[in-house]
């Protein structure tokens, strides 16, 4: 029988050119997987620097949001104390008696004749008012008596007291009466 393969390379050659191209294919090997981590690194760090870009963006945003929810904050603030102070000066003033009204209405009912001195209102003791005054007479004192009496604003309305002038006939006195509320003007008038 005849060899087919002759090989007339010594066998050391053989095994030495095979060893080096073992080699140049294990070297080109690693220099191919080498390049495809180094690619797949950069890739990844590509996608890690992209991310860190978006985060510093949605940090920035997060920042505006929250300086525009403090701005806004600071308006709800103040329309809570806004709402608290309503509320504050809704509560006295359903207490409060106007007496600048009961001023008013006195000067409507007090006769042409007859002139006012003193004031004293007193909203502690119930909304009750003292008034002195002059008339030029007795029948000044009595109308005037007689319209306070009459009037739906005023209750228990009393004459304390008078004094007669020695040098001019005047009259001098001094009434006090209650304020009546709304709901108590309601009842006296029968509704």
């Amino acid at each position: 029988m005849i060899p087919e393969n002759i090989n007339l390379v010594p066998r050391r050659l053989v095994a030495k050119r095979g060893n080096r191209k073992k080699a140049i294919i294990g070297g080109f090997s690693a220099i191919v997987v080498g390049i495809l981590v180094a690619l797949a690194y950069l890739s990844l760090a590509a996608t890690v620097q992209t991310e860190e870009q978006k985060l510093v963006r949605l940090q920035e945003r997060s920042a505006l949001l929250q300086s525009a929810i403090q701005t806004y904050q600071v308006f709800q603030q103040d329309e809570a104390n806004l709402r608290a102070q309503e509320a504050l000066v809704s509560t006295r003033k359903s207490g409060e008696t106007l007496w600048s009204e009961i001023l008013d209405h006195i000067s409507l009912i007090i006769p042409d004749n007859v002139q006012l001195d003193s004031f004293h209102g007193d909203s502690a003791a119930g909304a009750t008012f003292r008034i002195n005054g002059v008339a030029p007479n007795f029948e000044g004192v009595a109308s005037l008596f007689i319209r306070l009496r009459s009037s739906e604003q005023f209750a228990n309305v009393l004459l304390n007291g008078t004094t007669l002038s020695p040098e001019n006939g005047s009259v001098g006195f001094d009434f006090s009466a209650s304020v009546l509320g709304l709901d108590e003007q309601l009842e006296a008038e029968g509704g």
